[in-house]
């Protein structure tokens, strides 16, 4: 996880001093925050998005555009390695321990069930 602390301190024009002043620490826990050796307590990470105007996900990178893009990039190139029917077939085999046949109860997008035997 990045926090866009640094970057968001800078677009405002700011210290690290003016900004440990506003939030109540010190600049050097400013400087950790921006340098990711500590993370800023929970409790803060609601006044840090309303002082910069962004959201909690915004601050914490989640929120961009480029951090999602890159994410899906990742899962649509690795999909068929994590998830596929060797995969299947171990689960059911080996971690579940399925060996007979059961009833699945399929409740998918079209709000209706169906009982499969």
């Amino acid at each position: 996880m990045r926090l866009m602390i640094a970057e968001l301190r800078k677009n405002k024009g700011l210290s690290q001093q003016e900004l440990a002043t506003v939030m109540g620490v010190a600049h050097q826990t400013v400087s950790k925050w921006e340098t990711n050796v500590t993370f800023p307590d929970i409790t803060l990470l609601p006044q840090l998005a309303q002082y910069f105007d962004v959201s909690v996900d915004e601050l914490l990178e989640a929120g961009t555009r480029d951090y999602w893009s890159g994410r899906l990039k990742y899962l649509k190139s690795t999909r068929d390695f994590l998830w596929n029917k060797d995969y299947l077939q171990f689960l059911i085999e080996k971690v579940w321990k399925i060996n007979d046949p059961i009833n699945v109860l399929d409740c998918g997008w079209r709000s209706r069930c169906m009982c499969r035997g």
